[in-house]
């Protein structure tokens, strides 16, 4: 009798040890995981910091190209689309970078999860805005011949060339973007071709995120 109390003395002594370990285990993992889900984000911060300062920049030489040229209305109104597309960067990397400058890390893995959801789904939501651009390649274009060369493009360029500019631009370039309006969304994140597209700005947020599950699995 005395020794089948010893046993179970022993054996309890052994199972809190071994509780005591998992724990251990499982809060190295967390800690582990958390510094490496902070570095990938502190990754996309800078990428978001560099693209806001650099079409800050953009946006206001745009600017000074559209009064420069002003009133030719093919390189105004170039310029100005162009303008657009900078200064809607600037504003959706402002505001992608205010909720990763607000995420907390010390938060429970659920509520981290969520943060990072609502993020990628943010950067998904700006980026289906973006593609619009598309159609409107010609603006590019103009601008490159113009700075390149010092000619209007659109006046002096060949006129079968610029048709089938156009017809890429209305038959190709639209039908493409509506296209991948309807794909990007956050449902289609984990796959392959997302990722490859938000490759160095946002795929950041899908590696965190399969950190969180690996991190949530261990404490399941």
């Amino acid at each position: 009798m005395n020794e089948e109390k010893q046993f179970h003395e022993l054996w309890s002594r052994h199972e809190q040890q071994l509780r005591k370990q998992v724990r251990i285990n499982s809060d190295l993992l967390r800690k582990i995981n958390m510094d490496k889900i902070e570095k990938k984000m502190r990754s996309l911060v800078r990428i978001k910091a560099i693209a806001l300062s650099f079409y800050l920049l953009v946006g206001f030489l745009l600017i000074g190209y559209v009064v420069a040229r002003w009133p030719e209305p093919v390189f105004v109104i170039s310029g100005a689309i162009l303008a657009v597309l900078a200064f809607t960067i600037v504003y959706t990397s402002a505001k992608e970078l205010k909720l990763m400058l607000t995420i907390d890390y010390s938060a429970t893995i659920s509520q981290l999860q969520k943060q990072l959801l609502i993020l990628r789904s943010t950067v998904i939501k700006y980026l289906r805005k973006l593609i619009w651009i598309f159609p409107l390649y010609m603006a590019f274009v103009v601008l490159f011949f113009d700075l390149i060369f010092g000619i209007n493009i659109i006046q002096y360029g060949n006129k079968i060339w610029l048709l089938v500019q156009f017809c890429i631009s209305i038959f190709i370039m639209i039908p493409l973007v509506v296209w991948m309006h309807k794909k990007l969304i956050p449902e289609n994140a984990d796959k392959k071709w997302m990722r490859w597209i938000l490759k160095g700005n946002g795929s950041q947020i899908t590696e965190a995120l399969e950190l969180v599950r690996c991190t949530h699995r261990s404490f399941d």
